[in-house]
């Protein structure tokens, strides 16, 4: 019976402040909590052909290769409003931009409409500064309604909501902009991470068998089904910088207390109309390469994400056709 058991995986992971330079990990905070992670080597095999006096092939040779993980990270938040769960650091290697509002932005509307909402004469000068984030009416003319602000124009401080009010807003109306985090694609400015995998052992006299990722980058999916929990499925892929290594059993993990939710109880809208669907994905369609490097261990450079074309699915209800219109 082997003494490493699947469970007793601890996987950590830390955005690099220099693409492909080592992050020193700490395994108690840059600790992740994600489901079935799994160690991706990909390499090259040279195979040769030589007369030798023999039948007998010669081995394979090692010409180079890529490493990685793969995983399940559940969609929940940290615990605290305006605070980056644990797995935006895998959204952040997955060339996604991280945008932390720690508190409520609040105001007194200037205007209102149907889908529409004017903010407050000091709300950002910056276009789409809000988009993406929770709006809430918390007084006046409307109070009590939530939305998601899905455009927003800095110069005249309209910010475009889905889905339209039930009781449209006014000058009258107060408004709260929730803390959040957000993450939003982005082409510029993409980042890096380095990722350890420890194999700890029953036996605690027995070193912990590590396997390390650095310059990665990910891609990543996002499943949700009706009464199921909705869960990201990523690969991060990137240098191996050294041969997998037995280490002393890592720090315990710091988690969260917070559980994911399952999907009950919750509105969607597509296209400013109610949907219900028994199971959704989106797929960010990421190209993770890698550029020649004959400098490093294993010939490959750091990993970059090159292109994106974000796919997905909506499986609707069974219903009326006047209520499924593509």
């Amino acid at each position: 019976m082997s003494n490493y058991l699947i469970r007793n995986r601890q996987f950590a992971l830390k955005n690099e402040a220099t693409a492909g330079v080592e992050e020193t990990i700490d395994p108690a905070a840059d600790a992740i909590q994600v489901e079935d992670p799994v160690p991706t080597p990909n390499f090259e095999l040279l195979e040769t052909n030589e007369a030798g006096a023999s039948l007998d092939g010669s081995g394979s040779i090692v010409g180079g290769g890529n490493f990685g993980f793969t995983g399940r990270a559940y969609f929940k938040g940290q615990g605290s409003a305006g605070s980056a769960p644990k797995f935006g650091r895998l959204l952040r290697s997955a060339a996604c931009s991280e945008t932390l509002t720690a508190a409520d932005e609040t105001g007194t509307a200037q205007a209102g409409a149907a889908g529409t909402i004017t903010l407050a004469a000091g709300a950002s000068a910056t276009d789409d500064n809000y988009n993406g984030m929770v709006i809430e009416t918390t007084g006046g003319t409307g109070s009590g309604q939530t939305r998601v602000i899905y455009d927003y124009n800095g110069t005249t401080k309209v910010a475009s909501i889905t889905p339209a009010w039930t009781t449209t807003p006014d000058a009258t109306t107060t408004y709260a902009i929730r803390a959040n985090a957000l993450y939003k694609p982005i082409t510029q400015g993409q980042e890096t991470a380095t990722g350890v995998l420890w194999d700890n052992a029953v036996d605690a006299a027995i070193n912990s068998l590590r396997r390390r990722v650095i310059g990665a980058c990910a891609e990543m999916t996002l499943n949700a089904t009706v009464r199921g929990l909705g869960a990201f499925d990523w690969t991060l892929t990137g240098i191996l910088p050294a041969n997998p290594d037995n280490v002393a059993a890592p720090a315990a993990p710091s988690f969260d207390a917070t559980r994911p939710r399952p999907l009950v109880s919750a509105d969607a809208f597509l296209d400013n109309a109610a949907l219900k669907f028994n199971a959704f994905s989106l797929t960010f369609g990421n190209t993770v390469q890698q550029a020649d490097d004959p400098a490093a261990l294993y010939g490959f450079g750091v990993a970059r994400v090159t292109s994106r074309k974000a796919t997905g699915t909506i499986n609707p209800n069974l219903d009326l056709l006047s209520t499924r219109n593509a």
